[in-house]
This record gives structure tokens, sequence and C-alpha cells, in this order.
């Protein structure tokens, strides 16, 4: 019997052909095989099964012709950072805390008339100087009150030496505002005329007298004389215009420098 070869490594279908002779009878017979391609293999755990060359089974045959499946492949999640991993505490703080500030700014925008916020201003209280309270036999000028009194050429130096008072010396010894005189006043510096250095030009002296008639008298003029009341400066004779009672409604304030000079403030009504 003579047959061809076959390679059987080859997945086809290949022709055998099978010759015999008997005697003189020669007889050749051509049988048909198929080779199958070996499936690959899905894993290190499944084996494909082993083409069986016997004759199948209607079960096996059955189950052949239902695909296999594979179990579904879980495709992994691309790993991500917790937002602990990448904040420090201080930044969640950060992190919740604006939103809640943004709510509220929010809720400030929309809230309705009905809700509405009310901004208290600050109350603004007006000061108002505090008046100066009059009183009988009273010099006032630039926030001083400063008293007096009536006394004379013959007591009026005595008066001032013994206390922190003002006297009447020249002049209508008896302050009057509607007299039409002068009235003189004398006082000590240091003491209680040393406020009448402040006084200019223009200014306003305030005179109570004892019935607290009040009257306003505006500075004339401001001189500096010796004891006999002539201008240091000129050698002006002043004692008639500081001593004497002419001139109309009018005062003369005298107080010391020094030894020998004596500041001098006329004013008039």
């Amino acid at each position: 019997m003579n047959y061809t070869k076959i390679n059987t490594s080859k997945p086809g279908r290949y022709a055998l052909v099978l010759s015999a002779k008997n005697g003189k009878d020669y007889d050749e017979r051509t049988v048909f095989i198929t080779v199958k391609q070996e499936k690959n293999k899905t894993s290190s755990t499944q084996k494909e099964p082993v083409p069986n060359t016997e004759e199948a089974t209607p079960e096996t045959a059955e189950a052949s012709k239902k695909p296999t499946q594979s179990p579904p492949v879980q495709q992994e999640e691309p790993a991500t950072e917790k937002p602990s991993e990448l904040q420090t505490q201080d930044e969640q703080a950060a992190v919740e805390t604006v939103p809640n500030e943004r709510k509220h700014n929010e809720a400030l925008h929309n809230e309705t008339p009905n809700h509405k916020v009310i901004h208290n201003e600050p109350e603004t209280t007006e000061t108002t100087a505090p008046t100066q309270k009059i009183q009988p036999n009273q010099l006032s000028f630039h926030g001083h009150s400063l008293p007096y009194q009536n006394a004379g050429q013959g007591s009026g130096q005595g008066i001032i030496d013994s206390g922190a008072v003002i006297a009447t010396w020249g002049g209508n010894p008896v302050q009057s505002g509607n007299d039409n005189q002068n009235t003189h006043f004398i006082g000590h510096n240091p003491g209680i005329f040393a406020p009448l250095l402040t006084l200019s030009g223009g200014d306003s002296i305030i005179v109570t007298d004892s019935g607290n008639i009040v009257t306003t008298y505006i500075v004339q003029g401001i001189i500096q004389v010796d004891d006999s009341g002539r201008d240091i400066h000129s050698g002006q004779d002043y004692w008639d215009q500081i001593t004497s009672t002419s001139g109309g409604e009018r005062i003369t304030l005298q107080t010391c420098l020094s030894e020998t000079h004596n500041l001098i403030v006329f004013a008039q009504a």
C-alpha cells in the first residue's frame, strides 16, 4: 500500500491517496483529511479543549456551538489624590470659609425690603462752648472771668495786695455802664491780672457793674508807661487819660510788667 505524505502541522485540507496491488488487480482510493488550526491559550489557568478525533456526541457538539465568554476585565480608575492629601488643614479651612462668606454676601444683596440691613450712623454730638456765667462786679475776656471791687485811690492798692482780686483806683471809683465816664482798674501780674497780657486791639471785654448791668468794651490801644504815666518809648504823658473820668463810656486796665514799667489797655464802649 502506498500513500502520500501529509504535513499535519499546517492547517488545511489534504488528499490522501491510497493505492494497493493484489495480484494483477490494482486498487487506488483517495481520502480527504482536514487539519484544523489549534486555538491560542487565553490564560495560564484555562486550557482550550484539544480537538478530539473521535466522533463527537450530540452533547459535545451542542456545547461547541456556544461561544466561550471570558470574564470582563475591570479597568482601574486613575488614582486621584484626595483634598486632604493635597491641602493642609489651614487651606481646607480657607476653602470651607470662602463659600460661607459668599453665601452671606449673596444673602445681603438678595434681601427683601422687609429685611433691610440698617447701618446705624454714629451719633454726632454738637459741642458748644460753655457760656460764661454773668455775675456782678466781673470782667470777662478770652475765657477768663475776673472779680473786682469798687475801691478808689484811697484803698485800691491795699485791696489788690490782700487777695486775688481786682480793684478800681482812678476815674470814677464805682464802675457803671451808663455813666459815660472812665473807670480805672488795677491788678497784679503775676497774679489775677496776668491774662491782661493776652489782649490785643479789637478784642472784647465784658464788664458787669453792681446792678448786674452788662457793658461790652472794645480794646482801642495798648501802651507801656512808667510809674508817672509817661510812655516808656515816646515819653508822652498819659496820666490824665489813665486816671481822669473824661472821654465817654470807657475803661482803663493797668498791671505791672516790672517794678517801674506798667501795661495800660484802653477800651471804649
